[in-house]
């Protein structure tokens, strides 16, 4: 029950209440309102500074931290808002979700060794809490544990089997190292029959059937920036003709940088749709009369799987993202190629979509931005030989694990330089190190590199590496084209599904099909053999940059065309049987 003075605090307005703050500092109370009255007029950012100096006062009182701490999350200030997430689970030690909004804090900025231990203690307090076991899942997976993520993520189904959390296990399955493709098929299929029963997907759409005229194409994505697809999509989105196509963009994230900027020159629909549910978005796309929608996630990120469940446009396509099949029956086809999916009973049943294959590669390069010049063979330079992979931690499984060991084995003198995020997390590191030397291999020749402040810093690390490693089975794309443009070639194991072959089209590509590798003994060999030809690989270096810009993996508008082409003959089709 409020005191009369508590209630007079609630009617009063916000001058009032700063000048009561600033002549009793010690009002709780008056805080905590001042807080609640900016957040309902949307001023977060008032409202933390008001908190911040709260908190230097009254260090342990739970409400202020608590409240700190969400505030900042929702502001991306996670590193920020640990420390206050950390206290609030001190005061309140049995507090479920004080324990998962500190594991979210520390896995937003990759600490997945310090948000571990904080999950397993939410779950030990509430073992119902489906997001807890599913960040937990994620986290495990984000430190290439796939089959302990796994057993989480299939708790977390148990207790709420909603589409992001099977979108997470399909993403998690196609990472580990003994993955079974029929398996994931034949669970993908059920799943995608399941959530296709739940919405209305029997849409009879009013489109012109006209095979020759202008077609309405719509892209939906939240990676309209700087990521890896954007290395496909924006010299697309320059190359597209015009005349034909009239090109729609369904953004969804409202983030934006220099890249986001760069996609919208070129797009004269754009439609910012995040935070819309499936059925508005799928209202809109119908309401924009949509002749082809493209799916760029499959199950990856920020998904918009239930999207597409619904039959949103009379021709659905899934194209990068997910390197596997997404089991919706209302995604009519995955654009592919002949490298990643020949044309065999045995690749065309790993898919519950109709596999169109491009003529080249499934998608372009383009680095968008200026790169550094390719630089000399390293080892001429310094005498030791370099390999190297910048790909992320979670595709180092065991079998990759064995294969550099046995390159490092291979050529006694050659050191490893490995780069990604997560390497910024000590234990992680330490666990990468432990993990070489259960392989044989003095942690002494194995160098890791955290994130660089920029992209040319980024770039500039090919600068001291001589040889490509390509991780198995979940291969490096837009990372190996990355690779190739500076010179620096890549060795892969081709394997017996897209996953494992995504790098084997990318050197196709480019031409570099001899660092394509059949088994384990051929890759080990492919890595002796060019380490022991110094003459021979500084000369392919010396060449690479040219070689790949007249590669179809760069001949963007080749690309282009080609896939208007495969848009053009699937609508025909369309128009004929429909």
């Amino acid at each position: 029950m409020e005191t009369n003075k508590e209630s007079d605090l609630h009617s009063l307005d916000e001058q009032s209440l700063i000048k009561e703050i600033n002549s009793n500092p010690n009002n709780l109370d008056a805080i905590i309102n001042l807080c609640n009255l900016y957040l309902k007029q949307d001023k977060n950012k008032q409202a933390i500074q008001v908190l911040f100096k709260a908190s230097k006062i009254h260090k342990d009182y739970l409400e202020i931290n608590k409240l700190l701490g969400q505030l900042l999350m929702q502001e991306d200030s996670s590193k920020l808002a640990i420390s206050y997430l950390q206290k609030w689970s001190e005061l309140d030690p049995k507090s479920d979700s004080a324990h998962i909004t500190l594991g979210h804090a520390h896995t937003r900025i990759k600490q997945f060794s310090e948000s571990i231990p904080v999950f397993k203690k939410a779950i030990k307090l509430n073992n119902k809490l489906d997001d807890a076991y599913m960040q937990l899942a994620i986290a495990l997976s984000f430190q290439g544990f796939h089959k302990e993520a796994e057993i989480n993520m299939r708790k977390a189904i148990a207790l709420n089997p909603k589409n992001k959390f099977w979108s997470n296990l399909f993403f998690t399955l196609i990472h580990q190292d003994k993955l079974n493709p029929i398996k994931i098929y034949e669970e993908s299929i059920a799943w995608g029959k399941s959530i296709t029963k739940l919405v209305n997907n029997n849409y009879q759409f009013s489109n012109k059937k006209d095979p020759n005229k202008r077609l309405k194409v719509g892209y939906v994505s939240s990676h309209f920036k700087l990521h890896s697809g954007a290395y496909t999509t924006l010299p697309l989105f320059k190359n597209h003709s015009i005349d034909n196509f009239e090109i729609f963009c369904y953004n969804d994230d409202s983030y934006a940088d220099a890249i986001t900027v760069e996609h919208k020159k070129y797009i004269n629909n754009w439609i910012e749709a995040e935070g819309w549910d499936a059925k508005k978005l799928s209202d809109k796309i119908k309401e924009d009369e949509i002749d082809i929608l493209i799916d760029l996630h499959g199950h990856s990120g920020v998904n918009r799987m239930s999207l597409f469940a619904m039959r949103s446009a009379p021709i659905q396509i899934n194209w990068l993202g997910h390197l596997f099949t997404t089991g919706l029956p209302t995604i009519d086809n995955r654009i592919v190629d002949y490298v990643t999916d020949p044309d065999t009973d045995f690749f065309n049943k790993q898919a519950s979509e109709i596999l169109i294959r491009m003529p080249n590669c499934l998608l372009c390069y383009d680095p968008l931005r200026p790169t550094p010049s390719v630089s000399k063979l390293p080892t001429i330079q310094n005498g030791i030989f370099t390999f190297g992979s910048f790909n992320n931690y979670n595709k180092i499984t065991d079998t990759t694990m064995r294969l550099w060991s046995n390159v490092l084995k291979a050529v006694p003198e050659s050191r490893l330089l490995l780069k990604n995020q997560s390497f910024g997390d000590p234990v992680i590191q330490k666990l990468c190190l432990n993990r070489f030397e259960e392989f044989g291999i003095d942690r002494k020749r194995i160098f890791l590199k955290s994130s660089t402040a920029s992209f040319m810093q980024h770039l500039n690390l090919y600068g001291q590496v001589d040889l490509g490693l390509d991780p198995y089975p979940y291969q490096g794309a837009i990372t190996s084209c990355e690779s190739v443009w500076m010179g620096v070639p890549v060795i892969t194991l081709q394997g017996q599904h897209h996953t494992a072959r995504i790098c084997s089209s990318v050197l196709t590509a480019a031409g570099l099909e001899e660092f394509v590798a059949k088994d384990e003994e051929e890759y080990v060999a492919i890595a002796k053999q060019w380490a022991d030809n110094i003459d021979k690989l500084a000369k392919l270096r010396n060449g690479m940059r040219e070689q790949v810009k007249n590669s179809p993996l760069n001949n963007v508008a080749q690309f282009t065309k080609d896939l208007e082409k495969v848009y053009r003959e699937l609508w025909r089709n369309w128009c004929k049987i429909s």
